[in-house]
């Protein structure tokens, strides 16, 4: 019965983790230069990823560019980046 209350308490905290890690990779994605409240970072990534046009269409919105094409490539490149790091330490 220990045992498994070690393994779910181990999968609780990673669960937890993954919850924390996408709230701060929002968070991140809403400060700058131009403030973005969640609900239309939220709204802009959705809209997206249910569409059929490229990310580099015109007319999608000044949020939308800021999102897409700016503020998410930096920080998949600074999550991968610190990934990288987490496995050298």
């Amino acid at each position: 019965m220990q045992k498994y209350f070690r393994e779910t308490g181990y999968l609780f905290i990673c669960l937890l983790l993954v919850a924390i890690l996408l709230l701060a990779f929002l968070w991140a994605l809403s400060i700058g230069t131009v403030k973005l409240p969640l609900a239309q970072i939220y709204t802009v990534i959705v809209d997206q990823l249910q569409s059929d046009l490229s990310v580099e269409a015109a007319g999608r919105g000044a949020a939308h560019d800021i999102v897409w094409l700016l503020r998410l490539p930096r920080q998949v490149w600074r999550l991968a980046l610190f990934a990288a790091l987490f496995q050298v330490l």
